[in-house]
């Protein structure tokens, strides 16, 4: 398992086929955007979230506190 580790989180497996894991000491809100910079979808207080519906491509996440504090931004590659 790939595992990218950050502060007080991890976001997992990367490259991913359908569900990706989130674990997390805090609540977090996750953005999903496309190379475009489209939002596709959000999701907010979840320990997974299916991107089975999305295209094979890399996508980027915006990873905030639930007051909107940004913590961190990464890639997601789905296979």
């Amino acid at each position: 398992i790939n595992e990218t580790k950050h502060n007080n989180f991890s976001v997992y497996p990367n490259p991913a086929d359908d569900n990706v894991y989130i674990h997390a000491s805090m609540s977090v809100k996750i953005d999903l955007f496309d190379v475009l910079g489209q939002k596709l979808l959000t999701f907010e207080n979840v320990n997974q979230f299916s991107i089975a519906g999305l295209p094979p491509a890399i996508y980027s996440l915006i990873i905030s506190d639930m007051k909107g504090n940004l913590l961190d931004t990464r890639k997601l590659i789905k296979r």
